[in-house]
């Protein structure tokens, strides 16, 4: 589990290359080659039952490898092509698009979940639909009120061009409801591993773009004020530290210093807050959260065991779940889940 293969990409990929058919724009999907190298760019995003119409599957594979017709996509999809080509970008990948969803007895879905952790870390950007609570709530600012440019002059004559921008119509973000309002996608349990393995991050938050990577972030408003999340009252599995990014990336080198306890509480904090998010199949509790788990590996060459860590097991099963917990962490362990009870992973997520 210790190897960091750069070079795992997804099966598949939206070639956005400007297509026509019958007067209508469209795109398509590619098979990719394994000698072959992409710049891709990925969609995190929140799926509903809307999107059971729009996913891959045997049937529909061979049409959509030659034509799909753009206006047909649900917003974020639609949304999220338009960045990916103002960045000239040429390839998207969209886990409802790129993955056959049905057809093959769960086969390729299968596989390229296994790979999910991989197909994150290799893409050059991930687009985040942060503030769409839905697959139609676009990836695009739809504020009622217009940013306002105006030009003003001194008694020198001098002039000086305005910008004034209403950052937030509801007030501060002081409780948890106000941040899982203004941030649904931050609720998903998958959506967790997305952000903290992704090299560079471009959110499309409540009212603003924001981008984050190893070194920087950074806002179209500069400022901290609303709706940026100042201080909750409680503590909210939504905010990325900063640090938990930098251990998971492959490209830094640990110090002597970083010595493994260190490193095991950054993936305890990521376990609890993970295990504070919502997943739509309770199954999918480690698989959600194994891409982090083989960063983790890669770096110290420690054993996996069932969401802990055979090095560190003594300590790991220490565990314990509150019982009032945001989101509802501490509920009674799923049945049909053959986790073994001594982890983490056995209790319920919301």
């Amino acid at each position: 589990m210790a190897s960091q293969n750069n070079n795992i990409r997804p099966t598949r990929l939206l070639d956005l290359t400007p297509l026509h058919r019958l007067g209508k724009p469209g795109i398509r999907i590619i098979v990719t080659a394994a000698n072959d190298t992409y710049q891709y760019a990925c969609l995190s995003h929140r799926w509903d039952d809307r999107l059971k119409q729009h996913q891959l599957n045997v049937g529909n594979l061979a049409r959509r490898l030659d034509f799909m017709i753009l206006e047909d996509l649900p917003k974020n999809f639609h949304d999220a092509v338009s960045i990916a080509r103002e960045l000239n970008i040429q390839y998207l990948w969209i886990d409802t698009l790129c993955i056959i969803q049905s057809g093959d007895n769960g086969k390729d879905l299968e596989k390229e979940l296994a790979n999910m952790g991989y197909i994150y870390r290799n893409s050059y950007l991930t687009i985040a639909a942060v503030a769409s609570a839905d697959s139609a709530g676009g990836c695009l600012s739809n504020s009622m009120f217009r940013d306002m440019c105006f030009i003003i002059s001194n008694i020198k004559g001098e002039t000086h061009l305005i910008g004034a921008r209403v950052l937030d119509q509801k007030g501060t973000v002081a409780t948890i409801e106000d941040a899982v309002q203004r941030y649904p996608l931050f609720t998903r349990g998958w959506v967790w591993q997305e952000r903290l393995l992704s090299p560079r991050l471009l959110q499309c938050d409540y009212g603003e773009f924001s981008f984050h990577c190893l070194k920087l972030k950074s806002c179209e408003c500069s400022s901290r004020l609303p709706p940026h999340i100042l201080k909750l009252r409680q503590a909210w599995p939504g905010t990325l530290n900063w640090e938990f990014r930098r251990y998971l990336s492959p490209v830094t080198r640990l110090s002597p210093n970083n010595d493994k306890e260190t490193l095991m509480s950054c993936w305890r904090t990521i376990t609890e807050r993970f295990m504070q998010l919502e997943l739509s199949v309770a199954s999918d509790v480690l698989p959600a959260i194994a891409g982090c788990a083989e960063a983790i590996a890669y770096h110290r060459n420690f054993k996996y065991v069932a969401g802990m860590w055979k090095e560190t097991l003594s300590t790991d099963l220490l565990w314990f779940a509150w019982p009032h917990k945001p989101f509802g962490f501490g509920k009674a362990r799923p049945v049909q889940l053959s986790i073994p009870s001594w982890s983490w992973a056995s209790m319920a997520m919301p």
